[in-house]
């Protein structure tokens, strides 16, 4: 789905199109990959044609990428909450002002300023090595964590944020072998649908 998804991002629709819309499109389609909470502080609803910024998280994986290279292209202002500042700047395929960050430490208050929408997408890759206790540890921790502490940025300091998109995954669905699945089907079983369910609670307080 990943390919698919950055398929979606770089070919179709139009170099115009408001971000509103883009995200309609992408919610539509991949409705359990990626969770997308509007309004935040109950205002319009619209958003503008070019927000101030936009704050992305995960913007050196596989989807933040082709995602970042598409809202720069457009015309967008783009922070980046990353790992290793120098690095980023070096790899992004993208212009982005760049903030050091990890989900062990808050968001820092100056990638805040001027944040219209935040778009997270950052996870301990659950493709990569062996799942380990520490491994699955991790694959939960920088997940829940993060999210908990973009949200508690948000409410905190983001008075000008109007939509908030948050990564998820099909894991929530478990093996369930060659039955039909549909976005609206329970979750399954297994750690991964244990990290989705955990995962998107955390988005709670901004829909309250």
């Amino acid at each position: 789905p990943f390919g698919e998804f950055s398929n979606l991002i770089t070919v179709q629709g139009n170099d115009t199109e408001d971000l509103s819309s883009l995200l309609e499109r992408v919610k539509a389609k991949y409705q359990r990959m990626l969770i997308i909470v509007d309004s935040v502080y109950s205002m319009d609803g619209d958003f503008p044609e070019l927000p101030d910024a936009i704050l992305l998280t995960g913007a050196s994986g596989l989807i933040g990428r082709e995602l970042g290279k598409r809202l720069a292209a457009r015309g967008d202002t783009l922070v980046c909450l990353v790992r290793d500042v120098d690095t980023a700047r070096r790899r992004l395929p993208f212009p982005a002002e760049c903030h050091a960050w990890d989900h062990t430490r808050e968001v820092p208050l100056d990638a805040m300023r001027g944040v219209q929408a935040v778009i997270h997408l950052a996870g301990e890759p659950v493709a990569e090595g062996r799942w380990s206790a520490a491994k699955k540890a991790l694959i939960l921790e920088s997940r829940v964590q993060s999210t908990r502490r973009l949200v508690q940025a948000v409410l905190a300091h983001g008075v000008g944020v109007h939509a908030f998109v948050h990564g998820s995954a099909v894991g929530y669905y478990g093996d369930r072998g060659d039955e039909r699945l549909t976005a609206g089907s329970g979750r399954g079983p297994g750690f991964l649908a244990d990290v989705v369910e955990q995962w998107e609670a955390e988005l709670a307080p901004l829909q309250a």
